[in-house]
Formats: C-alpha cells, structure tokens, sequence
C-alpha cells in the first residue's frame, strides 16, 4: 500500500510537471541520486517516494519509473485502486520513447483493457496504443495474437486498439476476424466497427463485402480512402434520399382511397425507406385488414441476413401487431428467433424494438434470450439507451430476470452511463433480492450521479427494510438536497423506532425547503406522538418565505406540517388537545382545526356536558384568533342548551364570543342581545364584566345608540388583570362618542383589536 501511495504521488506530481517549462534544481539541493546497479525493485520504491518529496525531482523519479518495467508492469496488473493504474498509465504515456514495452507489460496493460469498459480499459487501450506507436515490433505481435486468440475480451480489446492506430495494416488482421464465421458475432461486429472507423463504409459483418472493398483500396493512402468514401456516400445518399420521397409521396397519394394494398406491396420495396414507411403504417393503422397473410413476408425480411437497423424495428414492431391480432401468445420458434437475434443487436434502435416485442410476448425462449443478451451488454458497443432498456426489462411485470441480478450489480458499479446506473438501481430495488443490499448501499453513498443516489435510497428501503435505516439517515447528509428528500422519505417507510429521533435532529440542521417538507411527511407517516413537538416548531415559525426559499416553498413545509400533525392525531381528542397545545398561538389557523376536530370527536364519543361546552369556548376563541366570525356563529348555534344545573360561566362566555362575531359581521342589534346574555346574572368576574361591557358598548354604537352606548361603558380605573388593549377600546369608543372635550387620559380613537374575554 506504501507502494501505491508513493506512485500515486509521485505521478500525480509528473503531469503538472509535464506541462510546465522544467527549472533546475536549487543550488542546495543535491543531484538526483543515479540508479545503482543492483538496486532491489524495494529499494527503487523508496527512492521514488523520496523523490517524490521534492518536485524540483520529479523528474529523476518519472525516469526510474520509466526505467522498471517490471515495476509499472506489477503496477498495472495488481494494484486494487483505479486512481493509482490510471496515473501508471498516464506516466507510460507520457514516458512511452523512453520505456522499454517488455512482454510483461504489454501483457499487463492488456489485461486492464480487456476489463469491462471502465475508466481504466479505455485508459490502457489508449495506452496500448501510444505503445504501439513508439515499439510495434514489441506490441504489434502480442496484440495480433489477442485478436486470434480464445479470450475475447482480450481480442476486442485489441480490436479496438487497432481502431484507434489509424493503420491500414491491421486491415487484414481484421478482415480475418470476420472471416473466421465460427467466431463470436459481437467479436465480428467489433472489427466491422473497427473497419469502419478506418475506411469509413458501413457494410456491417459481411466480409466478403469488405474484402471486396479493400481490394478497390489498393495502393491508396487513408486519407485518399476516406475523402473517396465520403464523397461517393454523399452523392449516393442524395439520391436514395430523392428516391425515397418520391415514392412515400406516391404511396400517400394511394392511400387517401384508404386501401393499403400498395402498404402491403411496398413491404419488399427495393428502397429501405419504403419498406420503413410502408411497415410502420401498417402497423400503426388499419385495424380492420387482415394481416395475417404479411406474416411471412416479414419474417423473411427479419431472417439472418438482416435489414438496415431502422428498417428491422419497424418489421419487428409489425409483427408484434400481426401476432397481437391474430392472439398468438404462445410460444412461436419464428417470432422468438426474430427477438432473439434483435435483443443481440449493436443497434439501439433494433435493441429497443426488440425489448417492446419481448415484454409483449415474454415466451420462456425470449426471457433466455433476454437474459444471454443483457449478461452480454457489456461484451457490445451498445448504446445507453439500448443497455436501459434490456435493464429495465428485467423488472417484475415485464420479463422478470431474476438471473439478471449479477449482471446489474456489475453494470452498477461499472457502468460509465448514469441514466443506465438509475435503471439498475430501480430493477434491483423492484427485484428485492436482499443479497443487492450491499451494492444499493454503496450506490447510495458513492455514485458520483445524484440521480442514481435519489434512486438508491427508495431501491434499498425496499430490498433492506429495516436493516437499511443507518444507510438512510446517513444519506440524509447528502449534499443533494433531492438525495436528501428522498433519503427521509425511505426512513419513515422502514419503521426504526430511532426514527423520529432521527428526523427531528435532522429537520433542526435543514435549510432546503423541499427536504423540510419531505421530513414533515415522514413524521406524519410515522405516526408517533413524539414527533407533534417538531412538526409544531416548523408551524412556530415565520408564516412568510424561511431561509431565502420562495414564499410557495414556504407555504408547502407548512401545508405538510399541517398534514402529518392531523395524521398523527387521527381520532384521539387527547392528541388533538396536544396538537393544539404545541402549535399555541403562533399557528392560530392550526390552533383553530385543532380545536375544532377535537371538539367534533368528543361529541362522537359522547363526553360529558361540561367537557363539550369547554372545547366548544376553546375551538370559538381559537376562530375568533383567525377572524373567521362565519365558524364561531356556527359553533355557538350548534351547542346544546344547558342543563338545569350546568354551570353558566361558559355558556356566558360563548355569549360574549357571540357578540363580538356578530359584531364584526355587521350584525348590530343580534350583537347587543348576546352581549347582555353574557352579562345577565351574578358571579362575573371584574375582568370579564370589564371587557364584555366594553362589547356591549361598541355594539350599540354600531346599532346607532350612542346614549346608550356610553351609558354602557365601564367607568373609573380598570381592574387588575385587564389588558391594556382592552383599556384603549373604551377610551377610544369614550372618545369617539362624545367628543374630544370629554374624552379620556387615553382618548386614542384609533380602532383596537376586540379581545375575546
């Protein structure tokens, strides 16, 4: 490890370096050490990581390691980190006319490019190919020997470095690939794709058509090749392209009779573009025409010989609605072939098609056929739309590969496409196989896409259960905040008891609006009286935007603490009590449901007189907060008269609630008659006879009565208790009723706020 460490160092130091005009060493400094015959490969990784110490000897360093083959060689091969060979490789690239590319070598970086796609293989390809460049006779041989060889992953990989050399001298290597027909067919579409990086024409894994071309190349340069392929593929496409149009502009003007006859004809048209048009028509319209005798023609066109890959999928797709029709459901050797040889396509499009009509008739022979294909993806040059949809396939509803799972897992880790990396993740999850739990995790922790880790916390929730709660409030740290959502979502679903715990400590170090909401849901979901104090902080505080978020994101944590408090207090009274109790009167509209739901379930369980008549003052006072009058005059004419010894006290305070709405309603004269039902009879406090006369008094003014109204006015100094607000309403009625002269030491006559007593 001290090993890698140092190379690492040492390398990272060298790019830098080798890009910067290279200063002498200072004057104090000693000259580079010179190798010493004799010197242990140990003793060489010591003086590399000294070296490595001053980057005024970088230099002396990158030559030693240039100068040990045998050390780069074991780099390359054995090192688990990927950041350690990457830098091996680059420094092999950089020093390539001073290495010597002994066999061991070569036979490394090989190694590394024949692995599965990655970083690193396209690194040591790139790599076997500046090699090749400075030392062919030394690479040339063991990459021809890869090519022939029965490791195809080592043959593609030097398939591949051969596409990137630009020499027409390993034509001839891969024309003998294509013409070895037992080969591997994805090994033959590597050197057709390889060939036509070369030459530039597209004529697939027919290699008696590329032999027959490179015979035409004969003593021409590459550069010649290309300008001639290209000029003859212009003129040749204009002129299909012409062809084209007019002949789907005659089958359109044929078809405004709506007879498909010329559809039908044209499906073995000699122009691909037709035959596209004409089967992608047919299979779109005409439902009433019997398809049944095109059958055969489409799976000829389908056979091994192939159409252009536009063409197949549209043949493909046709077929499907010809056996749809006709309920062909079951098992069917032609149409299961045409998919099979589909799902093993390099071309996405015929891939896609491929996948449609599979999961339209998922026959054991099609799922084998799915299942070899996607184990496979990795071997092809596929495009990633393609790889999503045999991943996606996979899933339960469609074709339900369970023996899929290691392939994903691998393409999980390894796949260099976020989009594919998202349906792995999905299809895991959707599988439940809890042996992925470890591969979801580490997805959820590491994947550099934040997509993919979103993904990974719902997928591992679902695979883990429980026993993925620690993985889940760790990702809740995420610096995503979608990640983030998601993550606390997952937790409320896996039922840990440490969970509200978990998300309250969270939601007090949350600053995204979207996250604070997602938490409130979760705590709602979760069900538990512990989390009422949390979700009632969020309602506690600013109603307007918090932490710079629009006011509408704002609006929403709200709207969701709302939500999950009342799922949390279901139908306990006791709980809507608590609910009430927290939220206090920083959330009057909260305060206000809350009472109201918990006066509604003591009614429905039948509690006592004296209990429902005080929820019913609570939940009017509440209203009253909010100014909704409408509410408290539905819930006074609701409650039940008193019994013949209920206490009067709150049936006086609910006529003085009533006053007060009525009043704000415009309802003067109503107002004035429950004013002096509130006051009627004895026992009342000071306070309350205070406040409840002031009422009376502004409800007879706003009826006309002024007389009376400052008869009713309570006169000389307040009683202890009463607020100073209450204080300057009857100063400022005083004031306004009979004049200036004759006002009060307060005679403010700025409208207050009513209290509700």
């Amino acid at each position: 490890m001290a090993a890698s460490v140092a190379l690492f160092v040492v390398v990272s130091t060298a790019l830098a370096s080798a890009a910067l005009p290279q200063s002498p060493p200072p004057s104090d400094d000693p000259a580079p050490r010179p190798v010493v015959s004799g010197e242990t490969s140990e003793d060489r990784r010591i003086l590399v990581a000294h070296e490595s110490e001053r980057p005024a000897r970088t230099n002396a360093a990158l030559n030693l390691l240039a100068s040990d083959p045998a050390f780069l060689a074991e780099q390359v091969r054995s090192n688990d980190s990927d950041e350690v060979v990457l830098a091996t490789l680059e420094a092999l690239r950089i020093r390539a006319s001073a290495t010597s590319p002994r066999e061991d070598l070569v036979a490394a970086v090989l190694e590394r490019a024949a692995s599965d796609g990655n970083g690193v293989a396209m690194d040591a390809r790139e790599t076997l190919k500046t090699l090749d460049g400075v030392a062919r006779d030394a690479v040339r041989p063991r990459l021809l020997a890869a090519i022939t060889g029965e490791d195809v992953s080592r043959a593609r990989a030097a398939i591949d470095v051969f596409a990137r050399t630009g020499d027409l001298g390993v034509v001839e290597p891969l024309l003998g690939v294509l013409e070895q027909s037992e080969r591997d067919g994805a090994l033959a579409d590597a050197a057709a794709a390889a060939l036509t990086e070369l030459l530039g024409p597209r004529l697939g894994s027919d290699a008696a058509a590329w032999r027959a071309f490179w015979k035409e190349c004969t003593g021409k340069s590459r550069v010649r090749i290309l300008r001639d392929q290209l000029e003859r593929e212009r003129t040749t496409h204009t002129t299909e392209l012409e062809r084209k149009d007019r002949e789907i502009v005659r089958l359109k003007r044929e078809l405004d009779g709506g007879e498909p006859v010329a559809l039908i004809a044209n499906l073995e048209h000699e122009i691909a573009g037709v035959r596209r048009f004409s089967a992608e028509l047919l299979a779109r319209g005409f439902p009433d025409v019997d398809l049944a005798p095109v059958r055969p023609v489409v799976l000829a066109r389908l056979g091994p010989s192939g159409e252009p890959p536009a063409v197949e999928a549209a043949f493909l797709r046709l077929l499907a609605e010809i056996d749809r029709r006709a309920g062909r459901t079951g098992d069917d050797p032609d149409r299961d072939a045409c998919v099979g040889r589909a799902l093993a396509s390099t071309a996405p499009e015929v891939v896609l098609a491929g996948v449609e009509v599979a999961t339209a008739f998922p026959t054991a022979a099609v799922r084998g056929a799915a299942l070899d294909a996607l184990k496979r993806v990795r071997e092809r040059s596929l495009a990633s739309t393609a790889r999503i949809a045999l991943v996606e396939a996979a899933a339960p509803g469609k074709l339900n590969l369970a023996g899929a799972v290691e392939t994903m897992r691998d393409l999980l880790r390894r796949d260099e496409s976020g989009d594919v990396r998202v349906a792995c993740v999905s299809v895991l999850g959707s599988l439940k196989v809890a042996d992925t739990a470890p591969d979801l995790s580490h997805a959820l922790q590491k994947d550099t896409d934040w997509r993919v880790r979103r993904r990974a916390a719902g997928a591992l929730r679902a695979v883990a259960g429980a026993a993925a709660f620690e993985a889940l409030i760790a990702a809740a740290d995420d610096p995503r905040p979608e990640v983030r959502s998601e993550a606390v979502l997952a937790v409320a679903q896996v039922g840990d008891p440490k969970a509200v715990a978990a998300l309250a400590d969270r939601l007090g170090r949350e600053d995204a609006a979207a996250v604070r909401s997602a938490i409130a849901r979760s705590l709602g979901a979760l069900g538990s009286p512990a989390a009422i104090e949390p979700l009632a902080g969020l309602l506690r505080g600013p109603a307007g935007p918090e932490n710079g978020a629009p006011r509408e994101e704002a609006d929403a944590v709200r709207a969701d603490a709302r939500e999950a408090l009342a799922t949390i207090a279901g139908d306990d009274p006791a709980r809507w009590a608590e609910v009430a109790t927290a939220v206090g009167d920083a959330a009057p509209d909260v305060l206000a449901l809350a009472r109201r739901r918990r006066l509604a379930l003591l009614e429905k369980a039948g509690a006592d007189a004296p209990t429902r008549i005080r929820a019913r003052v609570d939940a009017c006072r509440a209203f009253v907060a909010v100014g909704d009058h409408g509410q408290v005059l539905e819930l006074i004419e609701n409650a039940e008269p008193p019994e013949a010894d209920a206490d009067p006290a709150p049936y006086r305070e609910l006529a003085a609630l009533e006053g007060g709405a009525r009043v704000a309603l415009g309802q003067a004269a109503d107002a004035v008659a429950a004013y002096r039902r509130a006051l009627a009879g004895e026992g009342l406090s000071p306070v309350r006879s205070f406040v409840w006369s002031v009422g009376l008094a502004e409800a007879l003014a706003a009826d006309g009565k002024a007389g009376p109204a400052l008869d009713a006015l309570p006169d000389g100094a307040p009683p202890e208790g009463v607020s100073a607000g209450d204080v300057e309403r009857r100063d400022a009625l005083r004031a306004r009723l009979a004049g200036p002269e004759d006002a009060g030491p307060s005679g403010n006559s700025a409208p207050a706020e009513r209290s509700a007593g």
